[in-house]
């Protein structure tokens, strides 16, 4: 009878082993990991550094990454995720910073505090100002401030775009003696247009007689996972 208990213990061992092996796979793929506790999941809509510009992106043929695309380029302590880059050319420089939350609700709360942060006339010559050229600028966000200021030090001016899409603050700022404001209004286009569409996946789009669980696993196998575990960044 212990030879058979043994056996069928075995087996139940060998069967979990492998479904945790899968499970784990699939889950770091999606940016996640596995932890016993309380049903929680924390998984990214899409991969954050999806939300980065390339240097192609940018105007003329001289701008370059400079940046490491990790955490640590991303300055401020914040968020569940995080990750930063910078461009420059032989005149300018900009930088995009991506901070993502729990929810919408934090992410919301925290854009409302930095912003304000972002946007002080400290190490500038006056109060940040939005240009004619700015205003009305026909993009997705939920929630975002553009404008542009002189530094104290030079005289350079610079524009900044703060920006909230569901769970994610984005930050891009830029030196303008690089970039008209038709350039920068077309960078902020091609964030906006990555953020919209990393939002898009995982929202369905039409009312079916399917699960609505199952819908949205085929747009996006990482957004929703179901299981007695704790599922966390």
């Amino acid at each position: 009878m212990g030879t058979n208990k043994d056996t069928m213990n075995n087996k139940h061992l060998r069967t979990f082993t492998a479904l945790w092996f899968l499970l784990e796979w699939g889950l770091a793929s999606c940016g996640g990991h596995i932890e016993f506790g309380t049903p929680v999941i924390h998984l990214a809509p899409c991969p954050i550094d999806n939300l980065l510009l390339n240097e192609i992106d940018f105007p003329g043929n001289d701008w370059e990454e400079t940046g490491s695309r990790s955490e640590k380029s991303a300055p401020v302590r914040m968020g569940i995720e995080k990750i930063g880059t910078s461009f420059s050319n032989n005149t300018e420089g900009a930088i995009e910073d991506v901070y993502r939350f729990e929810s919408e609700r934090q992410a919301k709360s925290a854009y409302m505090e930095e912003v304000e942060s972002w946007f002080t006339p400290t190490n500038y010559q006056s109060e940040w100002t939005i240009p004619q050229e700015l205003d009305n600028l026909a993009i997705n966000a939920a929630q975002y401030r553009v404008g542009c200021n002189d530094l104290k030090s030079g005289g350079r001016l610079q524009c900044q775009y703060v920006s909230r899409y569901g769970p994610y603050i984005i930050r891009f700022l830029g030196g303008m003696r690089a970039l008209t404001h038709e350039d920068f209004i077309g960078l902020i286009n091609g964030i906006d247009q990555r953020a919209t569409s990393c939002l898009g996946f995982s929202q369905p789009t039409q009312p079916s007689s399917q699960s609505p669980n199952l819908q949205m696993f085929r747009r996006n196998p990482c957004v929703l996972i179901s299981l007695p575990l704790n599922i966390k960044k």
